[in-house]
């Protein structure tokens, strides 16, 4: 059964789907393991590059194309939002209340910098690399060291 109301919303849903997945990953880490690092863990595993390029591609094809930008904003509305609560909900109370949505939001400003092409990240299967342009992989290790040591 088909519980879109159009292509556009389904393939919006496909290329930015997996955020429950992310619950599985962070429910198999230790206990003990600090939130960030669980965040980076799940970034590792479940927000693969390909995957990035998926969104990326869609968020480019939404900016060129108008009918399909309100169901890709109303996806990535939804992924947020989820992802947030789940990640408020591993957190429990080990953490200030305020820790969770800052951590939260740095993330997904910085992913979507990468998505936006604010900064140069290469996520792979892409032939117009720069000479500042970073893999996926060092985009992660500069972005979560600068979450665990500052700027």
């Amino acid at each position: 059964m088909n519980h879109f109301s159009c292509k556009e919303e389904a393939v919006a849903s496909v290329a930015f789907g997996g955020v429950e997945d992310a619950s599985a990953i962070l429910t198999g880490l230790p206990a003990d393991l600090s939130l960030l690092d669980a965040l980076l863990a799940v970034m590792r595993t479940q927000f693969t590059a390909d995957a990035l390029v998926r969104m990326r591609e869609l968020m480019a094809m939404a900016r060129q194309y108008p009918t399909p930008e309100p169901y890709v904003l109303g996806v990535q509305q939804r992924m947020r939002h989820t992802a947030r609560d789940l990640l408020a909900s591993v957190a429990g109370d080990r953490y200030p209340t305020v820790y969770v949505p800052l951590l939260f939001g740095a993330v997904y400003g910085a992913v979507m910098a990468a998505l936006e092409g604010t900064l140069d990240v290469h996520l792979g299967g892409e032939s117009d690399l720069s000479s500042t342009s970073m893999d996926y992989s060092s985009f992660l290790d500069i972005t979560f060291d600068y979450l665990r040591h500052g700027f």
